[in-house]
């Protein structure tokens, strides 16, 4: 094992303090509490709407119970449009549209809420219901049971959270290096503290790599069908052949656009041309 120089200590603390700096932003959007409930939604602005937030969350949530579930979704809706993007609020809405009959839009709100909600139990058994009810199977239904353990432990931690922890870790090793500066000649100490650099050194590199591909897997532009059928086409007009049909909550990759057109993928065999009102971006 190489022993690094005061000078080696100090390059590498400021490299691992560049590459922290690259970290992505943390999420602002926060909830407390479950769903069901009223969940505390904090104004990011005065809008100089006479009807508050909590108001309009309160008429959704009395829509609701009400039956009125077209109402309870609109209300919703205004909140989400006025910027609180809040997990329980996804949820709450993808409840309403499920219960409306609406398969598309009630996965593509499950879709969005699990993005901040990556644990929540009910949420993920309501999303796993929903894609059973779906027509179209999701090209990874066939995978290894191995692979699914491994894509869920992986996507079970929001940015935010492995953000932090990449952080913390940094900010842990950095303190294992300079002790080990300072007790450069206490030879009892030496041992442990070059163990305890290599293990979270490697920790680091691993909330580090993970930090990357949440970040570049959030940023990948990918779709839900919220119509209830539409023909994916080999070009973008009405006139091409249709290759294959989709039908809604079906998730998809967004290639590009042209026109009122989207070249989507739901396979490496599987891509073509739809209407892009017929599918919306998670």
């Amino acid at each position: 094992m190489i022993a690094l120089s005061s000078k080696g200590h100090m390059r590498l603390l400021t490299l691992l303090l560049l590459l922290t700096l690259q970290l992505p932003a943390t999420a602002t959007a926060t909830a407390s509490a479950p769903a069901g409930t009223s969940p505390s939604v904090v104004a990011p602005a005065d809008t100089g709407d006479e009807q508050t937030p909590e108001a309009i969350l309160a008429a959704g949530n009395r829509a609701y119970q009400e039956g009125d579930y077209e109402g309870a979704a609109n209300h919703y809706k205004a909140l989400l449009e006025r910027g609180f993007e809040n997990g329980y609020l996804l949820y709450n809405l993808g409840n309403a549209y499920y219960k409306l009959g609406d398969l598309g839009h009630a996965i593509l709100a499950y879709e969005r809420a699990h993005r901040l909600l990556p644990r929540y139990q009910d949420l993920d058994e309501n999303l796993a219901y929903l894609k059973v009810l779906k027509r179209d199977k999701d090209p990874d239904a066939g995978a290894p049971r191995y692979l699914l353990v491994a894509r869920k432990l992986v996507h079970g931690v929001t940015l935010a959270e492995i953000s932090w922890a990449a952080l913390a870790t940094w900010l842990l090793l950095a303190a294992i290096l300079l002790a080990r500066i300072l007790l450069r000649r206490d030879a009892q100490a030496r041992p442990a503290l070059r163990v305890a650099t290599w293990v979270v050194g490697l920790l680091l590199v691993g909330a580090l790599c993970h930090t990357f591909y949440l970040a570049r897997n959030l940023s990948r532009p990918v779709a839900i069908v919220i119509a209830e059928e539409v023909a994916v086409r080999s070009g973008p007009s009405e006139e091409d052949i249709t290759e294959f049909k989709l039908h809604a909550g079906t998730k998809v990759l967004l290639e590009r656009g042209a026109e009122g057109w989207s070249r989507i993928a739901l396979s490496e065999e599987l891509r073509g041309w739809c209407p892009s009102d017929a599918i919306e971006k998670i």
